[in-house]
């Protein structure tokens, strides 16, 4: 399988429905568009849990790829000089809001997996991620895909 980056984040569904390219790795929501005109079909999540928009939908873990999960990690973000105690009443107010299950709903339909972690936990997240990345970098030399 070759590696194909893109500048645009429009032209890989594009080109998957348009069959130039046979995969595509992206976010529930950016590749719906082509499954929901029948170019394309979901293969699997790769988030480490299904998908409350597709329960149905196994995850790569569960298919036997454990090696394809990642988890699409968002946050909300602020200035280093933030104070801690402001940084801490900004994810308090944000996960009570993802609580509210309206709110949860709607987060869900568009795909995502809502964690009401605290800023602790998603810092942490990130830094496994990031190490993660890294070794997957080295391992396959990401830099000087052929």
């Amino acid at each position: 399988m070759n590696f194909v980056s893109y500048r645009d984040a429009s032209q890989p569904q594009a080109d998957l429905g348009e069959g130039r390219i046979q995969a595509l790795v992206t976010s529930l929501t950016a590749s719906s568009s082509p499954v929901q005109s029948g170019k394309a079909r979901f293969l699997a999540v790769i988030n480490p849990t299904r998908a409350a928009a597709l329960p149905n939908l196994q995850t790569a873990r569960e298919l036997g790829y454990p090696e394809l999960e990642i988890d699409g990690l968002a946050g909300i973000f602020g200035n280093k000089a933030m104070p801690e105690a402001l940084r801490n009443r900004v994810a308090a107010d944000v996960a009570a809001i993802s609580r509210e299950p309206e709110v949860r709903r709607k987060l869900e339909a568009g795909g995502h997996t809502v964690l009401n972690g605290t800023t602790e936990e998603l810092k942490a997240a990130i830094a496994r991620q990031r190490a993660w990345l890294g070794e997957i970098t080295k391992l396959i030399d990401i830099r000087n895909a052929q």
